[in-house]
């Protein structure tokens, strides 16, 4: 007598004709419910597989309807213990526990559950609950709050005291360079002050979701005082760059030496400068070479010298436009072969 071929997770038609192979006859039996058996499958049969098939040679075909499903219960402000018994008996299994420090509900309640409470779930899954716990007074509470305003106030003071207390801060200030080391060294202690901050809280903080408030806090306020000083820094920066006082750096002749010049070539050479107050202005003593020409707003000495001349010695004087304006002097020589 034939047997019954194992035919559970296959559509109905598949498994008609896997009875037809065999030998054997099929009848619809049940639609049952089944944890581990996709809807429409075949999820029993009768006989089972492996076992001879009846006389009449037909094998039943129970066929899935998908897992049981139901409702998550209402377990908010039950105690652990209660929470449990109500899934077991809603007919789901108990997942994790976590603990969550709260002030609604009383130490050991429920909170909330993973599915959500009235939320559709198979049968016999995981449950997850949310139970409160109590806030513990820490010595944290008031430790980080008292770093991060020390740290604040430092720097805030002494910002401040180099600006109202200390003259030549502010004339040092108008150096586009000092005014950008300074800069970046604000942004340096902020980096610094968040490492601080960032090692404080692997050793002090213990994690959840107060100690990560606690510490997004303390990087607020560094970073709101590092913001205040470095917007200080740049009010002050930029009030000296626009002032009209006097300049508070003179300009200086960078240029040290001139190139000769040939005898019916054209001729180019600059002289230049750094710091002062825009516009420069340029005059040279005694005149220059014949055909030889400098200009007054850039510096520039341009033309085609039509005679030689023996190195000569020429007082270069640049003028900046404060008033009153500042000006700096430079020997140089220049030659026509």
């Amino acid at each position: 007598m034939p047997t019954v071929p194992k035919l559970v997770g296959l559509t109905q038609s598949a498994a008609e004709a896997e009875l037809l192979k065999a030998g054997l006859k099929s009848k619809i039996g049940q639609k049952v419910s089944s944890p581990s058996t996709a809807v429409d499958l075949v999820c029993n049969t009768q006989p089972l597989a492996g076992q001879e098939a009846g006389e009449d040679l037909t094998v039943q075909l129970d066929i899935s309807t998908g897992p049981a499903s139901g409702k998550v219960p209402e377990l908010a402000g039950l105690t652990r213990t209660s929470a449990e018994s109500a899934l077991k008996a809603a007919g789901f299994e108990v997942g994790k526990a976590h603990q969550v420090v709260t002030s609604d509900i009383a130490p050991g309640g429920v909170i909330s559950s993973s599915p959500p409470f009235g939320s559709s779930a198979n049968s016999g899954s995981k449950i997850d609950l949310n139970v409160a716990m109590s806030k513990k007074a820490d010595w944290t509470d008031w430790v980080l709050p008292i770093i991060f305003t020390f740290l604040g106030v430092l720097l805030f003071v002494a910002i401040i005291y180099a600006i109202f207390w200390q003259k030549n801060f502010l004339p040092t200030l108008a150096n586009k360079e000092v005014a950008r080391g300074l800069i970046t060294f604000l942004i340096a202690i902020t980096t610094v002050g968040i490492a601080v901050i960032l090692a404080l809280s692997t050793v002090i903080l213990k994690g959840g979701e107060e100690d990560d408030k606690r510490f997004d806090r303390g990087k607020q306020v560094l970073s709101t005082l590092i913001g205040l000083l470095g917007t200080i820094v740049g009010f002050y920066y930029g009030a000296t760059i626009e002032s009209k006082d006097q300049p508070l750096v003179a300009p200086t002749v960078v240029t040290t030496t001139l190139p000769d010049g040939l005898v019916n070539q054209a001729y180019k050479g600059a002289v230049t400068a750094s710091g002062g107050k825009v516009p420069l202005t340029w005059s040279v003593e005694p005149k220059l070479p014949e055909a030889l020409a400098l200009d007054p707003n850039t510096g520039v000495i341009e033309g085609t010298p039509t005679k030689p001349q023996s190195k000569g010695r020429f007082t270069f004087t640049v003028q900046d436009g404060s008033e009153p304006p500042i000006s700096k002097e430079s020997i140089l020589t220049l030659e026509i072969k």
